[in-house]
């Protein structure tokens, strides 16, 4: 599942993978969950202005649900815009 918002000026593209691999090395997970992958998009633009970010739970488990999985990404998404040097985000 793949959800793009805009956010001052940018898009902020969430793509949502289900997994049943482990997250952790080492770890054995019999259940189901969610891995967010977020980019970050000028307009018009077809190549993120930083590298893709994979999101999955602080404790290296997955997202259990869709929905933490897509606010979490947008989340991370906004932070990346609003923390970023303006250098990083300036058009070249």
């Amino acid at each position: 599942m793949e959800r793009a918002y805009p956010y001052k000026g940018y898009y902020i593209k969430v793509c949502i993978e289900a997994s049943t691999e482990p997250v952790v090395l080492g770890t054995v997970l019999d259940d189901i969950g969610f891995v967010s992958e977020v980019k970050v998009f000028r307009p018009g633009a077809n190549i993120p202005i930083f590298p893709p970010l994979c999101l999955s739970e602080n404790d290296g488990r997955r997202f259990e649900t869709l929905a933490e999985a897509i606010l979490n990404g947008f989340a991370a998404g906004r932070r990346l815009v609003d923390e970023a040097p303006v250098a990083s985000l300036a058009s070249e």
